[in-house]
């Protein structure tokens, strides 16, 4: 029996034991003051984020750990038009600050990042770093202030709350009277919440105008806010509508492709034996208006939705541009119904009809 537990022990020493296995976070979660990335890496980036105004320490900030985008791929201000694959960022890691506004991430890769305050990630409310093996740690301190903001609600006609719509910027006028969130810009969003409300920050300088929508729901008429108002209540109200903005059930359009500029949607192409054509349109019309709404500070999204429609249904719009007498534009409308697109349609889905600035056809 002794030889037998003898031979059992030195069993046990030359067995090695299971190694602990390292837990590595699945998805970005939030964690209070320290995240570990990934346990097999040695990068660690620690920080503090501090109040504007007080200097003092900025306490459950949720702070954000992203691996930056490759190309810049936003082309419109409507969130849920799709960027292309390089172009989009992505977030590593999530925490909160402690209670002294420290932050830490660990097990880190070498690579390039930025490190954020989720709800003010613009200014001093980010920072790049860089990891190298040769040297893994760094330091940076961040600064959080959620600026101009703009708070409220979505509700539909009847007065009830409409969740996850999209709250965003569709027009920026800087003092010129043009919009320059255009192509290349990228604006602050946010989306509501079960009880309609929605808080949007770091809102650009300038005369903003304001929009809430969805393309499965249907668009808010959009709401000037002056540079003069800091802090904004808004109330948005959308007349729901699935029907009308499904590019399955509206195959009519008008003909054109089209360019987006700080002055409106331009036309670029007119198709033959298309309404567009049948009344003389010519490239490089700009259109100001469509059934009456201006196209100045207009959603681009919503413009070409409510390019299409039923066929036959009506449609008009008020131009000026590329025809001109005596050196001047002349101011054109344009009434005719829509004609059917429906091939075009199935190629051009609305929601990526939108690229690098030219619509496929509406």
């Amino acid at each position: 029996m002794r030889t037998m537990a003898q031979f059992m022990t030195l069993v046990a020493l030359l067995v090695p034991s299971a190694p602990h296995a390292q837990s590595t976070p699945s998805s970005p979660s939030w964690a209070a003051g320290h995240v570990v990335v990934d346990a097999s890496e040695l990068g660690r980036i620690v920080g503090r984020v501090t109040h504007e105004n007080t200097n003092k320490p900025a306490q459950s900030v949720q702070i954000e750990l992203v691996r930056p985008a490759l190309s810049t791929g936003r082309v419109f201000p409507e969130p849920w038009v799709a960027t292309g694959r390089h172009a989009k960022s992505a977030v590593v890691a999530r925490m909160v600050s402690g209670t002294d506004g420290s932050f830490r991430f660990d097990g880190v890769a070498p690579g390039s990042y930025v490190i954020r305050c989720a709800a003010a990630p613009t200014g001093a409310g980010r920072a790049e770093v860089s990891l190298s093996p040769e040297e893994p740690v760094r330091s940076v301190n961040l600064v959080f202030d959620q600026g101009r903001q703009a708070v409220g609600t979505v509700v539909d006609s009847q007065g009830e709350p409409l969740a996850q719509i999209f709250v965003y910027v569709s027009g920026i006028d800087r003092g010129d009277g043009l919009n320059s969130a255009g192509p290349g810009g990228s604006t602050p969003w946010t989306r509501s919440d079960p009880r309609g409300y929605f808080k949007i920050t770091q809102l650009p300088p300038g005369t903003l105008y304001l929009q809430a929508a969805h393309i499965e729901v249907g668009f808010s008429n959009v709401i000037p806010v002056s540079e003069d108002q800091p802090d904004t209540s808004i109330q948005f109200e959308i007349e729901v509508d699935r029907a009308r903005f499904d590019p399955d059930r509206n195959p009519g359009g008008i003909g054109v492709s089209l360019r987006w500029t700080p002055a409106g949607p331009i036309i670029s192409r007119v198709l033959p034996d298309k309404p567009a054509a049948d009344v003389g349109l010519l490239i490089g019309d700009l259109i100001t208006a469509i059934d009456g709404r201006s196209t100045l500070f207009m959603s681009s999204v919503e413009f070409v939705a409510r390019c299409r429609g039923p066929i036959g249904a009506p449609v008009s719009l008020l131009l000026t541009g590329s025809l001109q007498v005596c050196g001047e534009p002349t101011l054109r409308i344009f009434h005719h119904h829509l004609a059917n697109l429906a091939e075009l349609a199935r190629r051009n889905h609305i929601t990526r009809l939108l690229h690098q600035g030219i619509t496929g056809v509406v």
